[in-house]
């Protein structure tokens, strides 16, 4: 009985490497999806405490995470009365 013969990796190499840059990749997209998260935390936050609008924090938001929010219109004139229409 002999030696195992060795394993020709050359094949196997860029295989690997393959997987290694998706790996690198999908990490740096978590990486982003935590910073979106964040600036999205921080425009609610803003919000809150007063320092922004909603409408300024819509858009704040729509601005790291296009379409995020869905649809949302303007909140300009938001619960005021409309001029005209039919009067009871």
């Amino acid at each position: 009985m002999g030696l195992p013969k060795k394993m020709d990796t050359s094949a196997a190499q860029p295989i690997d490497l393959r997987a290694e840059f998706v790996a690198g990749a999908a990490k740096s997209a978590i990486y982003r999806i935590d910073e979106i998260r964040q600036e999205m935390i921080n425009a609610v936050q803003a919000m809150k405490a007063g320092y922004i609008t909603p409408q300024q924090a819509i858009d704040w938001i729509e601005s790291v995470a296009p379409g995020c929010l869905g649809y949302m219109p303007p909140l300009t004139g938001l619960g005021l009365k409309r001029d005209g229409g039919d009067s009871d």
